[in-house]
């Protein structure tokens, strides 16, 4: 007798296709494409800024020639100025000291001179010899000493001044320095306490002497 014919092996069951889990994944697969394009351009996205291309005083006034673009990484955290507010800027005056290169601030500019709040402004007018040979920059505390001054301690006038500075001096703080004409003379503003103002005014008739004060 011959061997019994092998039984043929049964077709293996076909797996059903699930249109849906199929198109779910390709929908995966688009949005983390897109997500990932996302985050490179926003890792490589950067804002127009705004930054001081030269040193601002305090209570200096704020040009266009002040500012210049800077390109930052977009960070919500960090508080900047954009580009697009350049106009609310210029001709606002500087809180603080803006270092060249600095980044402009919110809190970098004010509308109201923080030099003079409380203060009174008086112009002076000196010659070469009256103020240090570098013309001292808005901001800088000075003495105002009168011309006729022995260096005693004695002074022209009321001794109201002692209390403001050294003996037969006042405190000023200098808000702007003016171009010195043909004779080297300059118009300097300064802010002094009303209590000195009337004191400063009188002794500038007969001339005074700036002193940058290091205290």
């Amino acid at each position: 007798m011959g061997a019994a014919p092998t039984a043929a092996p049964a077709p293996a069951p076909r797996r059903r296709r699930r249109p849906g889990v199929t198109a779910l994944g390709l929908a995966l697969v688009v949005v983390g494409a897109l997500g990932g394009t996302a985050l490179v351009t926003q890792a490589g996205h950067r804002d127009e800024v705004l930054a001081v291309a030269t040193t601002v005083h305090v209570g200096q006034t704020i040009s266009k020639a002040d500012l210049r673009i800077a390109h930052l990484p977009s960070d919500p955290s960090v508080k900047t100025v954009p580009l697009s507010q350049a106009k609310t800027v210029i001709g606002k005056l500087a809180a603080v000291d803006i270092p060249a290169g600095s980044l402009l601030t919110p809190a970098s500019t004010t509308s109201t001179n923080p030099l003079t709040a409380g203060k009174q402004t008086i112009g002076l007018q000196l010659k070469p010899g009256q103020l240090p040979g570098e013309a001292p920059a808005p901001g800088t505390h000075v003495l105002i000493v009168a011309s006729g001054n022995t260096g005693d301690g004695a002074s022209s006038g009321s001794g109201s001044s002692k209390a403001s500075g050294s003996a037969g001096s006042i405190q000023g703080v200098v808000l702007r320095v003016g171009a010195a004409d043909s004779n080297g003379a300059r118009v300097v503003d300064v802010a002094v306490d009303p209590s000195d103002g009337p004191k400063v005014a009188s002794e500038a008739a007969s001339g005074v002497t700036l002193i940058t004060d290091a205290s």
